[in-house]
């Protein structure tokens, strides 16, 4: 090899070395949020839990960008962008529920961990208490076991020729919930 070559192949990887972590897309939106956004929501806080539910133009900006930078892009029209052109701050609430339903579906769609992360994030940025949903136990249902069950009532109910696995005609959303009691009789419409 000339020395030539092996020079321009240095400066290469010192360039590459160089490029920061969130320009390179290697960030999760989880990540993103556990690193950049909660931290942001917090200091907004200091006045006590709760103090300020708003993020300024510039933290709204800042979120933005390192979003952006990672891959996860919202639409023009999404609420969020909305409020970044206007030069206003957002919600705190706004901003990560708008990235999750961009880039995760709707919430009933979402992993059974996705769930549960999102709903210790409401509560570790102060905006719930207790946790809403959670990744089921060892002794709850599993999705499967679930989906299984809630088709079934369904069809007892309404007639067993229903094509309910249609994914043009329905859309099938699972969401566990803690500590909620679920007494078939009474929620069967809730399915």
């Amino acid at each position: 090899m000339s020395k030539r070559f092996i020079c321009v192949l240095m400066a290469l990887v010192v360039m590459l070395g160089a490029v920061p972590a969130s320009a390179s897309g290697s960030m999760t939106m989880q990540e993103i949020v556990d690193q950049v956004v909660i931290p942001l929501a917090l200091a907004n806080d200091r006045g006590g839990a709760g103090y300020s539910r708003y993020f300024s133009y510039e933290d709204l900006a800042e979120i933005v960008q390192v979003f952006e930078e990672n891959g996860f892009v919202l639409p023009e029209n999404d609420i969020v962008m909305q409020f970044l052109t206007s030069g206003c701050g957002v919600p705190e609430s706004s901003v990560v529920e708008s990235y999750c339903l961009q880039f995760f579906g709707p919430f009933g769609t979402w992993t059974d961990e996705q769930q549960g992360w999102y709903d210790d994030l409401e509560v570790r940025l102060g905006h719930a208490e207790t946790f809403g949903s959670h990744v089921p136990g060892k002794d709850n249902m599993t999705r499967e076991e679930a989906i299984a069950w809630a088709l079934k009532k369904i069809r007892e109910e309404y007639g067993e020729d229903l094509p309910l696995e249609a994914p043009d005609i329905w859309q099938m959303t699972v969401m566990f919930t803690k500590d909620a009691p679920f007494d078939s009789d009474s929620h069967h419409e809730d399915i």
